[in-house]
């Protein structure tokens, strides 16, 4: 993607696109329902899935169901596995409307796609200043909270929205905009997650701060160097 796109579609995030699936009017896609997509296996957000005609409907209808359901059928339908019947109806659909339902979705998710490929961000993790002691150094039993589960804590505590309506009402290329403006109010150093070219384990010596407080100091730590540089400069 290149910048001008990107800056095109973080201009059009805060204008849903038209979610019409299969002829129904549906949700835009959030935070839970594209968790729920990974869970279920479904490959209906990919440009080249590689599955047959028949296939890609199913996984289309599903698509449908998740973004019309109520929140609570869902989430049972995922624990048991019920949700797999929405994939059988594709088979009794006739061709010609499959196609033509099939040609519309495929215009609907490359702009779902394009906004959810300019607007994912993630954290960069970043060096520890100076050496530590003994009793700054994390315990070995001390885990950081999965990425979702951070997100939608942010996600929270910046919109006032309960986690209900972050989990299911939010669009995700919103949540992602108002995610890195708080990222970045808070100091951290965050990058477009389309360009990641290594997974997390590249940074065993990298440590991921979350807490405002300890990033704000740094930046303002940061600040005073800057400002002390130029000073003995002069």
């Amino acid at each position: 993607m290149t910048d001008s796109d990107r800056n095109l579609f973080l201009s059009l995030a805060w204008f849903p696109p038209d979610t019409e699936v299969v002829g129904v009017p549906t949700r835009s896609l959030s935070i839970a329902s594209r968790h729920a997509l990974r869970l279920m296996g479904l490959r209906c957000l990919e440009r080249d899935s590689g599955v047959d005609e028949v296939t890609e409907y199913g996984e289309l209808l599903a698509y449908a169901w998740l973004h019309t359901e109520d929140p609570e059928t869902i989430s049972r339908a995922v624990w048991d596995g019920s949700w797999r019947g929405t994939l059988e109806v594709a088979e009794e659909i006739e061709e010609e409307e499959r196609i033509a339902h099939l040609a519309d979705w495929r215009e609907t998710r490359e702009r779902v796609l394009s906004l959810l490929d300019s607007t994912d961000v993630r954290i960069l993790p970043r060096k520890s200043r100076g050496p530590q002691s003994p009793d700054q150094t994390s315990p070995a039993a001390v885990v950081n909270p999965l990425v979702i589960d951070h997100r939608i804590t942010v996600l929270m505590r910046e919109t006032g929205m309960s986690r209900h309506e972050v989990l299911w009402e939010l669009p995700v290329w919103e949540g992602n905009r108002i995610y890195h403006a708080a990222m970045r109010f808070d100091g951290q150093w965050t990058a477009w997650e389309l360009e990641q070219s290594g997974g997390e384990e590249s940074f065993e010596d990298f440590a991921v701060r979350f807490a405002c407080e300890e990033a704000c100091e740094e930046a303002g730590d940061e600040a005073g160097d800057e400002d002390q540089n130029k000073k003995e400069e002069d």
